[in-house]
């Protein structure tokens, strides 16, 4: 309930990323406000997200649909992440916060070389929205913990691999990270989950994670554990634990 919450740590962070600001949110349906395809889940962390930070008086943008990915388009098949960045007016934009890779893992979009470049390979849309971003305040949110493996994932990854290639990201281009697997009451395996997404309930938790975690200016990259088996192994290419 955000009406009951209080934030007790530092407001430099408030200060430079968050107060008279002008925020656009890019991500995919734990962001997507308009979401059309449920009637389940539909109270994403954005709309309680709005009422947290309404003290503060930024002006925020939500450009989130769902099942979109850097490389995945929405699911009105109109623009990959990637893309709605690229179409979208960002002079004025002081803040941006990114959540996506979800749609990528379970589609199994390959992350690709470090060289990769287009829309084909995660990293190479990841090396074009670089560009658009410049001068930002940028927060990329890792995907949570979720238990959905999707029924095109590439046998040998785990939603790690996504995450981790997401803090490289940051790393190299200099952006905050907000670890979406430290969210609390919702790790991996919670009651929280109707499969790849969480319950109306949990949203307001999430809000508040990301919200102190943009007031922190962000925070160190927290591996999860993750362990895949994959039954039968088809080749030898194929990974059949991953730890």
């Amino acid at each position: 309930d955000a009406t009951n919450w209080q934030y007790t740590g530092s407001v430099n962070g408030i200060v430079n990323y968050i107060l008279d600001k002008k925020i656009a949110i890019f991500g995919d349906s734990w962001s997507d406000e308009d979401i059309q395809w449920s009637t389940t889940v539909n109270n994403v962390w954005v709309k309680t997200f709005r009422d947290i930070v309404a003290p503060y008086n930024p002006t925020i943008y939500n450009y989130s649909r769902s099942s979109r990915g850097f490389c995945r388009k929405d699911n009105n098949n109109q623009y990959t992440g990637l893309e709605i960045i690229q179409n979208t007016e960002l002079t004025n934009i002081d803040t941006v916060i990114i959540q996506m890779g979800l749609n990528d893992f379970l589609n199994g979009i390959w992350v690709g070389a470090c060289t990769s470049n287009g829309t084909t390979y995660v990293w190479g849309a990841l090396n074009a929205i670089e560009p658009y971003l410049a001068g930002k305040n940028v927060f990329v949110i890792t995907p949570a913990a979720v238990s959905s493996r999707g029924t095109n994932t590439v046998a040998c990854a785990t939603l790690e691999l996504y995450r981790i290639v997401l803090a490289n990201w940051c790393k190299h281009c200099g952006y905050m990270l907000i670890n979406g697997t430290t969210c609390p009451q919702i790790p991996k395996g919670s009651s929280a989950y109707e499969g790849s997404h969480i319950k109306n309930a949990y949203h307001p938790i999430v809000a508040q994670h990301i919200f102190s975690k943009i007031a922190q200016g962000g925070e160190v990259f927290s591996p999860l554990k993750e362990i895949l088996s994959y039954v039968p192994a088809e080749t030898v290419h194929n990974v059949t634990t991953f730890n």
